[in-house]
């Protein structure tokens, strides 16, 4: 496991590109380690502190190929008002975070991300009837479970995707 982790970091610069996001080149990153049969998850959390307005919260990420099984941790301040909804939404960012660290990403994730717009979601969740298995497989590729948690900017993707095929199918 250790050989692919550091071909990886040696080759970054050959399958990623400066204009990259920071989101885009963790997509890619875990596409390399997915084609070498490698898995991230977050196995289990544990609460270590628990403050008055923030908890500290210790995630271990199990990583895993068909010879070996690693575990790695990494620790979170999450805010007590909304815990579990913050304890939910930190598994993805959790493994972000992991491969951030582990592949030196020099590129900020953007902490700002501007939600899908209403008018997206209801785009999206009507063209649904008729091209739901393109959505889901594009909601797989972005990584994201549902419509709700796209980013505007993929929500656009998914938008122009659908448009395109809608063009194409015309012409023949």
């Amino acid at each position: 496991m250790e050989k692919i982790f550091k071909n990886i970091k040696e080759n970054i610069s050959y399958f990623t590109n400066e204009n990259d996001s920071c989101e885009t080149i963790i997509n890619k990153i875990v596409k390399k380690l997915k084609e070498n049969n490698v898995t991230l998850e977050v196995g289990d959390y544990e609460i270590l502190e628990f403050g008055e307005n923030f908890s500290k919260v210790n995630f271990k990420i199990k990583i895993q190929n068909l010879e070996n099984i690693k575990e790695e941790n990494i620790d979170l301040i999450l805010p007590n008002n909304s815990f579990y909804d913050c304890l939910v939404k930190s598994f993805k960012r959790v493994t972000e975070l992991y491969i951030i660290k582990t592949f030196k990403i020099e590129k900020s994730p953007n902490t700002e991300k501007e939600g899908i717009t209403d008018k997206q979601r209801s785009f999206i969740e009507d063209k649904m009837k008729y091209n739901s298995q393109v959505i889901e497989k594009e909601l797989d590729k972005m990584q994201v479970s549902s419509i709700k948690e796209l980013t505007k900017a993929q929500a656009s993707q998914i938008i122009t995707f659908i448009q395109g095929n809608k063009h194409r199918s015309k012409e023949f």
